[in-house]
Parts: structure tokens; C-alpha cells; sequence
């Protein structure tokens, strides 16, 4: 009951939460492009919330969430964002739910913390896998980028980007897409 008050909860702040995450942005020194794109980053960043609600419902799988996030990838690389920014903004996106759930949730038993804290593992676990496909499509986005209009060599590319998980077929990706 906790567990579904608190998903409940923050399905329906996504849009106050990407507000809350977009003062941390404005407030960070080192998030100089995410400043300069914010506006159209904040709808991004209440997909990212949607999405979270979906994982925690169980209703998105993995490759859905994965397929998602990987082109959010491309587009943060065709978009000439830092990795380390990309990485710093799902450090501030997780915070903010977690301040968001801390700060609302009145935890009055043992069982009803064991519970939070089995729901901050689930949203830690989410924000790790969008990192880890936010990555993946990032580099693939520089992989095209590099083979296409600076016509780096196959070889060259294959002794940089190692990870034989790149360059499935658009259609997997596509099919998981909102």
C-alpha cells in the first residue's frame, strides 16, 4: 500500500518534479548546455519520470526502457551534450524523486521503511539503466557521426568502440518507442 501511495504520488508530480529538477540544473555550475537547452529539456525530464512510473509498475519491460533511453542517447550526442552533464542529470532527476518521496512520506514503522527503501533500490536500479542506455546510444550516435561525415575507417572504429551490443536494426529500437 506505501509502495503504490508513493508511485501514485510521483505519477502525479512528474510535471512539478521536472520543474524541481530544472532549478538544480539552473543552480549547477557545470551544466552550462542543459542551461541552455532547458526549457525543452524539463519535457524530457517528465518523460523520464513517466517512464519511471511505468518501470515501477511493472508495465515498461527492460528493452522498452532500454530502447528509450538509447535514443535519447543519439539525440543527447547529435545535440553536442556532454556525457558528464548527461550523467550529472540523472544524479539531479534521481534526487529529486528521492528528496520528493523523503520529504512527502511520513515513515512511521519499520515495515513502512523497509518498504521506501525497497522502493528507492527500484528507482536507483531504473536511473542506472537509463544511464547505461543513455550511453550506449550516445556512442552510437558518435559511431555514425564519425563514420559517415568524418569517414573514420571500420577498422579504426572497431579497435574504439569494443561493445558488441551496438547497431541493432532501428526496428528493435522503434518498436518500443512511445
Amino acid at each position: 500500500m506505501i509502495i503504490q501511495n508513493v508511485i501514485s504520488r510521483i505519477e502525479a508530480n512528474t510535471g512539478s518534479m521536472a520543474m524541481k529538477w530544472a532549478d538544480k540544473v539552473r543552480k549547477t555550475e557545470n551544466m552550462k548546455t542543459y542551461q541552455r537547452d532547458i526549457e525543452k529539456l524539463i519535457g524530457k525530464n517528465e518523460q523520464i519520470y513517466k517512464f519511471l512510473v511505468l518501470w515501477l509498475q511493472k508495465e515498461k519491460s527492460k528493452d522498452e526502457i532500454g530502447s528509450f533511453f538509447f535514443e535519447m542517447g543519439k539525440d543527447y550526442f547529435n545535440g553536442s551534450y556532454a556525457l558528464s552533464q548527461i550523467n550529472y542529470a540523472f544524479f539531479l532527476a534521481k534526487m529529486t524523486v528521492r528528496e520528493d518521496i523523503f520529504n512527502e512520506q511520513v515513515i512511521e514503522t519499520s515495515l513502512a521503511f523497509s518498504q521506501i527503501m525497497e522502493l528507492i533500490i527500484a528507482i536507483h536500479d531504473f536511473f542506472f539503466l537509463a544511464a547505461f542506455y543513455v550511453i550506449k546510444g550516445y556512442h552510437e550516435g558518435m559511431y555514425h557521426a564519425l563514420s559517415g561525415k568524418h569517414g573514420v575507417s571500420a577498422e579504426l572504429l572497431d579497435q574504439v568502440f569494443h561493445d558488441d551490443f551496438f547497431f541493432k536494426s532501428p526496428e528493435f529500437y522503434k518498436k518500443y518507442l512511445p
